[in-house]
């Protein structure tokens, strides 16, 4: 019996490692693997099309082009400053922050709309986001400590409970000033697996987090914070962009060896929107990128703009949110999934694995692969592919004000989307006025970018 336990024990470790293993890294979906597979996705995809598509989208709400392939207008802001219905308040919404995990014992910095926060949690599991500002002499919070469900500054001690306010002065021995010093709070809710905080402090009681930004079906498994040295509006406007996938990230390996080659580049024949553009967002449709094998089906992808900052993605293949958080001018955190909650390429699976293996073990494995993950080669070859090239994009949008994109294809239709509900209703960004040196190409340490935040690293 002993010895059938031990095997059961190995064999459910080696099952997580396969199955952490290929989520974290991704499926390569080679064309004999896709020959076999996507002829069983053809129904799916049509049905979802058809559920998808709606009748009463009117045709001047479709993204269109010129004659002569300039789309200038759509990228060019003051073209488009006639063109404003409702504006879109930045502050007075919901963003996603940092995956519920990663609030432990520590107090956590965070920048959110040029405005720096401290995120921290009690033992009894009260959540609490303040101005990283001590109202004494305003030194960051997010250097002290938790001390019996308060946040304690590291300066002079003053001790703040979660709603901010000053409960203890350890200077004042009567206490007489304690209570008369807060620091400004924020609303915060964990939904899907994230901490979200609403931006404004002046709004008593917010709106519900946006239908569909939040993943109500994830857990928090997977989900990773990484601030990326890109403004939010060129990280944002990537996500609509696909087709930059075969070229920008040729030669890196996240996803398989033959994942990524401009010789299986496709000229994408549509995509349109499918749902009109709103204050709230909008949803388009695109066809396939990167070639297929010979007779299958028209495989079919939905990209949704659920305002402020989600980015969902639909596919036969693969469904997430990727959330782009503006940070300050030239930096966007990006919240991502690499599998589990966000991310339902497994579903079902790893409850099944996780229940089959020890927890002790469990966690060592999760560790291990996460930091695999943040130090793997192919990842730091994909970010950074990304990050060149929108870094220069950035650099030059900021100081050439005449700039404008020229958008003649439709596989630049959802760029195109993007920026027209930016001017239409985003008041062009969040950030209207950019320095030229908040776009200087830098480079930012893994501790910068990911592992402060992090409890794993």
């Amino acid at each position: 019996n002993a010895t059938m336990k031990q095997l059961k024990e190995t064999t459910s470790a080696l099952i997580t490692v396969v199955f952490l293993f290929s989520g974290h890294y991704g499926v390569a979906f080679t064309p004999s693997f896709s020959h076999r597979i996507i002829p069983r996705l053809g129904n799916v995809a049509r049905i979802a099309r058809s559920e998808i598509r709606s009748d009463s989208l009117q045709e001047a709400e479709r993204v269109t082009f010129d004659d002569d392939g300039d789309n200038s207008s759509a990228a060019n802001p003051a073209s488009q400053a006639g063109n404003k219905d409702e504006l879109f308040s930045w502050t007075e919404q919901w963003y996603p922050i940092l995956p519920e995990s990663y609030l432990q014992d520590q107090p956590i910095p965070l920048t959110l709309l040029e405005k720096d926060l401290v995120i921290w949690k009690t033992s009894s599991g009260e959540i609490s986001v303040l101005e990283d500002s001590c109202p004494h002499r305003r030194a960051p919070l997010s250097t002290g400590k938790i001390v019996n469900g308060q946040l304690a500054c590291r300066y002079h001690g003053w001790r703040m409970n979660p709603t901010g306010i000053c409960t203890e002065i350890p200077m004042d021995g009567s206490q007489k000033f304690s209570g008369k010093f807060c620091a400004k709070s924020y609303h915060a809710q964990v939904k899907g697996g994230l901490l979200w905080v609403f931006m404004s402090s002046d709004v008593v009681v917010p709106p519900p987090i946006p239908q569909g930004a939040a993943d109500d079906t994830g857990t928090d498994d997977g989900w990773m914070i990484y601030t990326s040295p890109v403004s939010f509006l060129s990280q944002i406007e990537n996500s609509f962009d696909p087709t930059h996938a075969p070229f920008t990230h040729e030669g890196s390996n996240s996803f398989g060896s033959e994942g990524f080659s401009p010789q299986n580049a496709l000229a994408m024949e549509r995509y349109e929107l499918i749902e009109p553009s709103t204050i709230l967002g909008f949803a388009l449709e695109h066809s396939p990128y990167q070639k297929m094998p010979p007779g299958s089906p028209g495989i079919t992808t939905v990209r949704r703009f659920v305002a402020p900052c989600t980015t969902v993605v639909k596919s036969p293949f693969f469904s997430t949110n990727l959330h782009f958080v503006p940070s300050k001018p030239g930096e966007t955190l990006i919240v991502i999934n690499f599998g589990g909650g966000g991310s339902k390429t497994r579903k079902g699976v790893p409850k099944l694995v996780r229940k089959m293996t020890p927890k002790r073990l469990r966690i060592a494995l999760k560790d291990f692969v996460h930091f695999a993950v943040q130090v793997s080669e192919s990842r730091f070859r994909f970010v950074t592919q990304d990050q060149q090239t929108m870094q220069g994009q950035d650099y030059r949008k900021v100081n050439d004000k005449t700039w404008s994109d020229m958008t003649p294809t439709a596989s630049d239709a959802g760029v195109k989307a993007l920026q027209r509900w930016m001017g239409r209703f985003g008041d062009f960004g969040p950030f209207p006025i950019e320095s030229s040196s908040a776009h200087q190409r830098k480079d930012m340490s893994i501790w910068d970018s990911h592992g402060k935040f992090c409890p794993h690293c």
